[in-house]
């Protein structure tokens, strides 16, 4: 059990290191105006197959203040898994959402979740 626990969290050290590398891009897409901060609210996405953990990340998430949103993912008949989307809105600088990447990515990895992604959905001007 020891070895598919740390492999996971080996996995998800990873996960977190490539958006990490990445969030940059976005985040100054994001920011055409070059401001210091943004309101903003940002999507991330997880995976699971585990129901207990998804409800339970569920449960933590909507305590935090996150809009969460969950759909379990088959191809035909097969079950695949649970897909989350979790949505938090708030006053980010490009440090904070960076290092929210990191936080979210080890929570979600508490309760058997993989963090997939990121986004944002941000209006023309």
């Amino acid at each position: 059990m020891k070895e598919s626990t740390d492999s996971g969290m080996k996995n998800t050290i990873e996960k977190i290191k490539n958006l990490q590398a990445d969030c940059r891009l976005a985040w100054d897409e994001w920011n055409r105006e070059n401001k210091d901060t943004l309101l903003i609210k940002i999507d991330y996405e997880f995976y699971t197959a585990n129901k207990e953990g998804s409800q339970k990340f569920e449960e933590y998430l909507v305590e935090q203040g996150f809009t969460v949103n969950i759909n379990s993912k088959r191809i035909m008949i097969i079950f695949k898994g649970y897909e989350i989307k979790a949505s938090y809105e708030a006053e980010w600088s490009f440090v904070e959402f960076k290092q929210s990447l990191h936080d979210i990515g080890i929570v979600a990895r508490q309760f058997d979740c993989l963090i997939e992604g990121y986004g944002a959905f941000t209006p023309e001007k």
